[in-house]
């Protein structure tokens, strides 16, 4: 179990989940270019996955959870789930992002007795609604955020796995291909110290 040290406080951090590492589900995000480069070496250009929503296009993901997880002594462990994400040409105002992550967790054992179970369904969550305004929205950084996600702490341990699939969804009124979804984090709160042994 992490251990808290010497009064320091509990603070958050996170564990992200960039889009490009990822698998593609069958609805594919495109690639589409976010920075140019120069004409004569576009081999250096940055690229990124922009969303449909009309094919509800998706990626699925797997993170860590790191040793620095706090864990209260009972009661129940908050993860906030954020989606970042940019505009690759400039939205048409009053349009909306709309994106919908399905998750499902299991903390890890050195044994079938002691090793967690991942749930035969996903919960699924949708974020807060991004409507795009009048002012300049091209490549600016944006974060959205979702529902709390709330998981008993006997469930919970370092190096816990939270796999889950993240789309934008079809009641997204954003044109298509204009979204790119940069990565997906989870904020956890942490003490200040890792955990005494390899596995606890």
């Amino acid at each position: 179990m992490p251990v808290h040290q010497g009064g320091n406080p509990i603070v958050w951090d996170d564990t992200a989940a960039p889009v490009f590492g990822q698998a593609l589900g069958a609805a594919a995000p495109s690639d589409a270019i976010l920075a140019t480069a120069d004409p004569a070496d576009t081999t250096m250009d940055v690229h990124c996955l922009t969303f449909n929503e009309n094919t509800e296009d998706r990626i699925y993901v797997g993170i860590q959870v790191l040793h620095d997880l706090y864990l209260p002594a009972s009661g129940n462990v908050a993860f906030r789930p954020h989606a970042h994400f940019t505009f690759v040409t400039e939205p048409t105002t009053g349009r909306t992002v709309i994106w919908k992550l399905a998750y499902v967790y299991a903390k890890p054992g050195t044994d079938v007795a002691s090793a967690g179970a991942f749930a035969a369904a996903p919960t699924i969550i949708a974020a807060n609604t991004y409507t795009t305004g009048a002012s300049a929205e091209l490549r600016k950084h944006l974060i959205i955020d979702f529902p709390e996600v709330t998981i008993p702490v006997a469930n919970c341990g370092p190096s816990m796995a939270i796999q889950f699939t993240i789309k934008l969804d079809t009641t997204s009124t954003i044109d298509a291909n204009c979204v790119s979804l940069l990565f997906a984090d989870w904020h956890y709160q942490k003490g200040p110290l890792g955990t005494i042994g390899e596995f606890s």
